[in-house]
């Protein structure tokens, strides 16, 4: 009898183990490895791009194409670089800088390794501005390309500086293959025949002051904002 009361105890003993056993895996999992070595702490530099920045970017006066993917690489391409030439980057944690890795540039543009910085305009977020004075080159204005093909048709209006540093209203209405801008510095208007490759755009006018002609080359946004080679933005009326 007495050896039959330790064997059920025995038995009694061995099941309670097991059912505490399985309550501890159904409620207290173990935490995944990444946890354990702190592998998902965020790092601000290191996340991929905000989606802003992800995406086809073209210069205003149609010389450079930078395409930023999501998985931290960049390739851009100029029309006076025989071959692109690509990266990595980091996007600064305010989310307004893009920073490239170290590229080395062609022999005929000094060969130097740089690193490239593009800030996005304030309180834009497709329009990047890209200094180049570094390397003796003028400053860019990068516009994240529309995925549509945009309708330039309609009156725009924005502000233009001349040459003096006056700042000071134009309007340009589009329509018909034509542009007919309204500068605050000439008498009457201008109409000039406007050409568009997708979202390019080119305006080929004559000026008072300048009778062989000027081109005014200029790209529509992702957010359907005009943006001029010169940098400034113009708005479709609605």
């Amino acid at each position: 009898m007495k050896k039959l009361v330790r064997v059920s105890l025995f038995v009694l003993m061995a099941l309670t183990l097991s059912i505490a056993i399985g309550c501890k895996h159904d409620s207290d999992p173990e935490p995944a490895p990444a946890d354990v070595a702190g592998k998902n702490d965020s790092d601000p530099e290191q996340k991929p791009a905000p989606s802003n920045f992800v995406g086809e970017w073209k210069s205003t006066d149609g010389t450079t194409t930078v395409t930023v993917t999501s998985d931290g690489g960049f390739r851009t391409e100029r029309t006076d670089m025989p071959e692109p030439f690509s990266g990595t980057y980091t996007v600064s944690s305010d989310g307004k800088t893009l920073t490239t890795s170290e590229i080395t540039l062609p022999e005929d543009m000094g060969g130097a390794k740089v690193a490239f910085s593009m800030k996005l305009k304030d309180s834009e977020t497709d329009v990047m501005d890209l200094p180049l004075s570094e390397i003796g080159m003028g400053d860019l204005v990068l516009v994240k390309v529309s995925t549509t093909e945009p309708n330039l048709d309609g009156t725009w209006t924005g502000q233009v500086v001349d040459e003096e540093g006056n700042l000071g209203n134009l309007t340009i209405v589009f329509a018909n293959n034509n542009a007919t801008l309204t500068l605050p510095w000439e008498t009457g208007v201008v109409t000039a025949p406007v050409t568009q490759d997708g979202n390019f755009f080119t305006i080929t006018a004559t000026w008072t002051d300048d009778p062989e002609g000027n081109k005014l080359t200029g790209l529509i946004s992702a957010s359907d904002k005009a943006w001029l080679d010169d940098g400034s933005v113009f708005t479709k009326q609605q």
